[in-house]
C-alpha cells in the first residue's frame, strides 16, 4: 500500500468518526428533559429581577453561552440573535419562546449584566449567575454547536442546532413547530 492511500484512509477514518461522534453526541441529548436552572437573573429593559424558577410551558429554543464563549462578542453581535427573536415573535404568532442563558465565568458575572442591559433591550435574557445549567443537564455537548437546541411543552429536547445556521436548519424548526 502507498504511503499516500494510507494517509487518505486514515484522513477518512478520522473524518467519519468525528461525524459518528456528533451523532452519539445528538442521539444522547434528544429527547432527554432539559432542567432550567434555579438561580438566574431575567434582565428586560434595563431591569433584572432574580427568577427563583423558569418554566417551560410551550414549545421554547434554548440558546446557551456558555463560559467557555466570548459573552460580549455574542452580545456586540446580537442582531444575528434578534432575528431569531423576531422571527419566533412574527412569523410562528409568538407560539414559542426563546430562553437566551447566558452562564459567564463567576469573575464575569457583573460585567455580562452591564453589557446586555446595554446590548439587549426588547427581549428577555437570563444569566446562570450559578453556573448551575450544565449540572442539572450534564447530558448537553460540550460542543458549542449543540448548545442551540428546541423543547417541547414538556420541556424535552426534540431539535439540536441553532435554527437560523442555514436556511434547512431553519425550515426545519419551523416544520416541526407548524406540527404540533
Amino acid at each position: 500500500m502507498k504511503p499516500w492511500s494510507v494517509g487518505c484512509l486514515l484522513f477518512l477514518i478520522l473524518l467519519s468518526s468525528c461525524n459518528f461522534s456528533t451523532r452519539v453526541k445528538m442521539k444522547r441529548m434528544a429527547g432527554e428533559y432539559f432542567t432550567v436552572p434555579s438561580g438566574l437573573y431575567k434582565i428586560h429593559n434595563d431591569t433584572i429581577f432574580e427568577c427563583e424558577s423558569a418554566t417551560i410551558s410551550k414549545p421554547t429554543i434554548v440558546v446557551w453561552i456558555d463560559s467557555l464563549s466570548c459573552m460580549e462578542c455574542t452580545l456586540l453581535h446580537f442582531d444575528h440573535y434578534h432575528k431569531l427573536f423576531s422571527y419566533c415573535k412574527d412569523s410562528i404568532d409568538n407560539a414559542v419562546d426563546v430562553m437566551m442563558i447566558f452562564s459567564p465565568k463567576h469573575n464575569a458575572v457583573e460585567t455580562t449584566i452591564r453589557n446586555i442591559s446595554t446590548y439587549v433591550k426588547e427581549y428577555d435574557v437570563y444569566v446562570d449567575y450559578a453556573n448551575s445549567l450544565y449540572t442539572g443537564n450534564p447530558y448537553i455537548a460540550d460542543d458549542e454547536n449543540m448548545h442551540s437546541f428546541l423543547l417541547d411543552r414538556n420541556g424535552r429536547i426534540q431539535l439540536i442546532g441553532y435554527p437560523l445556521y442555514t436556511d434547512a436548519m431553519w425550515n426545519l424548526y419551523r416544520n416541526y413547530l407548524c406540527n404540533l
